[in-house]
């Protein structure tokens, strides 16, 4: 059996394949770069990539289509399916991740980090005087 992957996959799913399947790390979002790969591969795993008509035409042997998160928008599953290639995805894969940018984007903006840099940057010293931080102590959030 073999992988194609267009980034690696965490440590744990590395190990997972290790020895049970031929893998290929493409370091590349594009398969329709590295169709000689693409031709024999069983399984196809998207990170942030895409995978068109094209690429998936040229991948005879191709069983199944995983994407590590839950997008599907830059996959063609209208031509995966109709060539019987489930799409899979992994719900809460990311979860972590997305709740780390969360509150990363939640220090961001109240302090107006983005504004702060670039003004900085720029020689404005007196942005710092604008107002425009908050506390986040005491504050409430709803999602």
């Amino acid at each position: 059996m073999k992988f194609v992957m267009t980034q690696a996959v965490c440590e744990a799913g590395m190990t997972m394949l290790n020895g049970k399947a031929d893998v290929y790390i493409a370091n590349n979002p594009d398969p329709n770069t590295y169709l000689d790969e693409m031709k024999d591969a069983d399984a196809l795993i998207v990170r942030i990539a895409k995978c068109d008509g094209n690429a998936i035409d040229q991948s005879p042997n191709l069983k199944v289509i995983g994407k590590t998160g839950v997008g599907v928008d830059a996959i063609d599953v209208a031509k995966a399916t109709s060539l019987g290639i489930p799409v899979v995805i992994t719900p809460g894969a990311n979860s972590r991740s997305v709740a780390e940018h969360t509150v990363g984007f939640m220090f961001a903006l109240s302090k107006n980090l983005c504004e702060s840099d670039r003004e900085l940057r720029n020689g404005n010293w007196k942005i710092r005087d604008a107002g425009k931080a908050i506390e986040l102590e005491g504050k409430s959030v709803g999602i």
